[in-house]
């Protein structure tokens, strides 16, 4: 496991490479968990089982953003499928802080999908980061598939109280934003053979 700290000023010099970054190909998927207390929710690890599932289908990478200064609780979420994960510091930061600085860590990572927990917190989230990403997102989806020819997200939501299903994709903005429905996926099997690397990403100064 490779540990570093990366000053926030730094962030977008520092995802790069062939596979996923700044000036390629949008690549890999990112996780936002959301933290009650001492523990990820169990809406946030169902989404982080379906991104391990959807990334296995295209052979890219899971990097998942813990808002949470516990390396802990961030080596426990490799167990779950995480390959990375990025602890942010969380103090001194209003609602429109967070917005900003979590657009700015997923614009560096350039995923060609960002997926969360479609809690109170997660909608209003989502919402607002499609808004200033300026791409598409479907809120309280119950199933996801990956049209790997095209690499599209297929996001599926119930409509008028479940009589009718909708399959939306989002054709050309990057990421590809879903909100997932609470209990409609199922919690990841725990593997406590996986590992992965942890970056600390340092309040700019």
């Amino acid at each position: 496991m490779v540990k570093e700290t990366v000053p926030e000023d730094q962030l977008f010099g520092y995802f790069g490479g062939e596979e996923e970054g700044l000036g390629g190909e949008p690549s890999g998927l990112i996780v936002f968990l959301e933290v009650d207390e001492n523990r990820v929710k169990d809406a946030s690890l169902e989404a982080l089982g379906k991104a391990r599932e959807l990334a296995d289908t295209l052979g890219v990478y899971v990097s998942a953003i813990l808002p949470r200064e516990d390396e802990g609780l961030a080596r426990g979420m490799f167990f779950y499928g995480a390959d990375r994960l990025l602890i942010v510091e969380g103090e001194g930061y209003d609602w429109m802080d967070w917005v900003r600085r979590l657009a700015a860590i997923v614009e560096s990572h350039n995923p060609e999908v960002l997926l969360l927990a479609a809690t109170p917190y997660g909608k209003s989230l989502a919402g607002c980061l499609a808004q200033r990403l300026k791409t598409g997102l479907v809120g309280g989806c119950t199933a996801l598939e990956i049209d790997t020819g095209e690499r599209l997200l297929l996001m599926t939501r119930p409509l008028y109280g479940g009589k009718l299903m909708e399959c939306s994709v989002c054709p050309r903005g990057r990421p590809q934003i879903a909100s997932l429905r609470p209990v409609a996926f199922p919690l990841p099997l725990k593997d406590e053979s996986r590992s992965g690397e942890i970056i600390r990403l340092t309040k700019k100064s």
